[in-house]
């Protein structure tokens, strides 16, 4: 499945999906048209994009002698520097009939930065001729058979009761608080004095005398 996004500029995407979903989907795309942005901060992206090239600069002094009159010296010199492909201006500045197109690499292909013609379909033979084309015929569908691609949904029916957790739920709103169960709590009192009986000494057993004098 490929889709085909055509959009004014990025910040619409991120006005609608945000600015990280809208990077995610920048980055899924394989294939991307640029016509000229109108916008420096998105022209510098692209400039960026693009790289640089080395360009062949040419440098040339003169030398006058102070004294001397008619004197002078010239001295030339050149010097390989980098510059950016396209600079962000002559992105901006791109003309109706130019397009950029960048191509993601993959396992076939390599990435790919292109400077393009645009084709308008009006001033080429070839789409001119298919624009005179008969469209097919589009099939139509019988809505008799749309009920033959219906499945019924299958319903489930619980076996097994499952209690009502409203009880629960009050119980677990009830919130346990320190302060209120101290004030509640009785204090422990120490146990108060129980009289102790105590059992008398028992009284000695006088013993009979019954022995007979002598």
């Amino acid at each position: 499945m490929r889709f085909f996004l055509i959009f004014q500029g990025k910040d619409q995407i991120r006005a609608v999906y945000g600015e990280e979903a809208a990077n995610g989907i920048m980055k899924a795309i394989h294939n991307e048209i640029v016509f000229a942005p109108g916008d420096i901060e998105l022209a510098k992206e692209y400039s960026k994009r693009l790289g640089d090239t080395t360009v062949r600069v040419h440098n040339q002094s003169l030398n006058k002698q102070k004294h001397a009159i008619g004197a002078q010296g010239q001295t030339d010199s050149y010097s390989e520097q980098p510059r950016p492909l396209l600079l962000p201006q002559e992105v901006n500045e791109l003309p109706f009939d130019k397009q950029l197109i960048f191509v993601q690499g993959n396992r076939q292909t390599e990435p790919m930065k292109i400077l393009a013609r645009k084709i308008i379909y009006f001033e080429e033979e070839v789409f001119k001729a298919r624009q005179k084309m008969t469209p097919p015929p589009l099939p139509v569908g019988d809505a008799t058979k749309i009920d033959a691609l219906t499945v019924p949904v299958r319903t489930i029916e619980a076996k097994v009761a499952v209690a009502d957790a409203k009880p629960m739920q009050a119980e677990q709103r009830q919130r346990w608080n320190p302060k209120e169960k101290a004030a509640n709590a009785v204090p422990d009192q120490p146990d108060a004095a129980q009289p102790v009986e105590v059992e008398p000494d028992p009284e000695p057993v006088q013993a009979d005398d019954t022995s007979e004098p002598m």
